[in-house]
């Protein structure tokens, strides 16, 4: 039945009536007409406790940075003569304890420690780490020997990029060569004092973080990021990961104030571990527990 003159929509419709309309509308209706974004509602918060702790500190400041949100902690460990140190026995104290106490979920995050590429690979060999942090800058030959040794022991690995040139090196060196597979684990850390992508306001650390992104987007379109905080920038650079969807790393280890128009200065892990997670909370994002990070970093379950 052909509809009558009164029945025809009228094309003349004012934006005062399209607005009312909207007002007006069903729930089902907004959503058809804008729909949720594709952002994960968890995220993956791994504590970097800082790199200036002897092994009873480290264990106690990342079981509370767990009880704090994170998901994952990253480690460095000291010496009785306060130097980052390899040594095996420190690091089975330490990466034992944690996981008596935490859960053989927990998520041990490091780079290569020791002075020697075998007391390196020693760590990986006897899973004392859950994820490896992998430079793009160093020689792939040498890097082959690490990766190898964590697809035998099911380790996960991590290209850490601190500018947008490690990221063209990543690519070059461990994507296309095959070291690599895709989707690939990437920690952004921009804007350390002496090293990276400069970030003195906010309109330059929104264009850098952005442009680094869509860097590693070209190189590895479903790759999984995480944002460290790092130097000035560092806890509104974790605000602008939550808002895109991606992951963070708050903790000491890159940052060293609390925000970046402020000169309070950053000195408690944990503190920053819970800033982080309550951001996240008031942005709609839950932090995941150990379980759900390995899920959403595309990390396998641990071989035990």
């Amino acid at each position: 039945m052909a509809e009558t003159a009164q029945q025809v929509p009228n094309p003349y419709r004012t934006t005062n009536d399209l607005i009312w309309e909207g007002v007006e509308a069903p729930r089902e209706e907004f959503g058809r007409l804008q729909p949720p974004w594709p952002i994960p509602e968890k995220i993956a918060i791994k504590a970097d406790i800082g790199h200036h702790y002897r092994a009873p500190d480290v264990i106690r400041i990342s079981l509370e940075c767990l009880d704090a949100g994170a998901g994952a902690v990253h480690l460095h460990v000291r010496d009785d003569d306060g130097k980052d140190t390899g040594d095996i026995g420190l690091w089975r104290e330490v990466v034992g304890e944690i996981r008596r106490q935490a859960g053989d979920d927990v998520v041990i995050d490091s780079g290569l420690r020791g002075d020697s590429l075998e007391e390196r690979l020693l760590h990986i060999r006897e899973g004392l780490f859950d994820v490896v942090a992998l430079l793009p800058s160093w020689d792939p030959r040498y890097l082959e020997y690490p990766i190898k040794e964590a697809r035998e022991a099911g380790v996960s690995t991590e290209i850490v990029c601190w500018d947008a040139t490690d990221i063209s090196l990543a690519k070059s060196g461990l994507i296309d060569t095959g070291l690599f597979d895709r989707p690939a684990r990437w920690l952004l850390v921009p804007s350390t004092p002496y090293y990276g992508m400069p970030m003195p306001t906010p309109e330059l650390m929104v264009r850098g973080a952005m442009h680094m992104v869509d860097l590693v987007r070209a190189v590895d379109p479903e790759g999984i990021i995480t944002f460290s905080a790092a130097g000035r920038p560092g806890s509104y650079f974790l605000g602008l990961a939550v808002l895109l969807g991606l992951h963070i790393r708050p903790g000491l280890g890159e940052t060293h104030w609390r925000w970046p128009h402020s000169e309070d200065f950053a000195e408690d892990a944990v503190e920053l571990i819970q800033d982080a997670a309550d951001l996240s909370k008031a942005l709609g994002r839950t932090p995941a527990d150990s379980a759900e990070f390995r899920a959403l970093t595309g990390m396998p379950a641990r071989r035990g």
